[in-house]
């Protein structure tokens, strides 16, 4: 049975009562006796297909979830109109984002879907990881229906977009195509980007601890990526990891507006009064900045506090 959350109640449904016995049968592995012209038992594994399509006869996962249920699940518990997000914290080969991106390329909606998926170790070298899996059938789900786009209603190559992840361990956009937005991102657990200091990791020795003073002046980690800090700042200021980010050019450095251009974030390490003025100058509700970036001018930052205080901008240093 599956559970459908509705708005004011939960509403349970048997699975077995929307699908044909041809379907059920297509949802499980189910040893059939052999065909009486051959003494081999034949072993009856039509959820691979899915995969098979999609990576030939080099099938990098068992125990797919069946795509046809997942695509029932949806039409059942969503609708074009919304703009549902659908959740599988197991997400194995990805078979429900193959689900999602494929019923709204059919029926024009959007849907959104998050995965989750821990890096479980599968002895491979190709995918070492069924994480690694679950991101590369969606990259190939992508490229299918892009493919289909194309063939369907050929136009000028402009409109097609293909956008590769810019640094390892980084989130990223894999795909956009104009006939709908078929990007999706990638995050990973990890450590802070910035150092935080602990005490019980302290030197007892004055000079070793005034040392270690020194080394944790600049609290950005030194292999800290832009996109890195982007992130951790929004969820840090409350905002989902999807939210919109909007690149806008202050004096010649990089200032992110945030959630309808209330908030801004500037990752520059070297700020200048015409590149906090021009900031000021979008108007925002609150300005952060990387407290690195005054480089020890103490000047320079409460002036800044000051300028964005006359504006009435909260102004705040990561």
């Amino acid at each position: 049975t599956i559970k459908l959350a509705k708005e004011n109640s939960t509403e349970t449904i048997k699975v077995a009562n929307y699908f044909t016995e041809e379907e059920s049968n297509n949802m499980v592995f189910e040893d059939k006796p052999a065909k009486k012209e051959t003494s081999k038992p034949v072993k009856e594994v039509t959820v691979k297909k899915d995969l098979k399509a999609l990576f030939a006869d080099n099938v990098p996962f068992e125990t797919p979830k069946p795509i046809r249920l997942i695509r029932r699940t949806l039409e059942l518990g969503t609708t074009k109109e919304e703009e549902g997000i659908v959740l599988d914290f197991f997400a194995g080969s990805g078979v429900t984002a193959q689900a999602v991106m494929e019923l709204n390329a059919e029926d024009g909606g959007n849907r959104k879907f998050v995965l989750v998926q821990l890096p479980e170790p599968t002895g491979r070298e190709d995918f070492p990881t069924i994480a690694e899996i679950t991101k590369e059938r969606v990259r190939r789900v992508i490229a299918k229906i892009h493919a289909k786009a194309r063939a369907a209603a050929p136009r000028d190559e402009s409109e097609f977009r293909l956008m590769e992840e810019p640094a390892a361990g980084d989130s990223s956009t894999e795909a956009s195509v104009a006939a709908g937005d078929l990007g999706f991102r990638v995050f990973k657990l990890a450590e802070s980007n910035f150092a935080v200091w602990d005490p019980a990791l302290a030197p007892r020795d004055p000079a070793a601890l005034a040392e270690q003073w020194k080394l944790t002046a600049d609290n950005v980690r030194a292999d800290a990526g832009e996109q890195a800090l982007l992130c951790e700042l929004m969820l840090k200021s409350g905002l989902p990891l999807h939210a919109p980010a909007v690149a806008h050019d202050a004096a010649g450095q990089r200032a992110y507006a945030l959630d309808e251009g209330r908030l801004l974030i500037c990752l520059s390490r070297n700020l200048t009064r015409e590149v906090l003025r021009a900031m000021a100058a979008l108007k925002p509700k609150s300005v952060l900045c990387l407290d690195v970036a005054f480089k020890g001018n103490d000047a320079l930052k409460v002036n800044a506090q000051l300028e964005f205080q006359s504006h009435g901008i909260q102004f705040r240093t990561a």
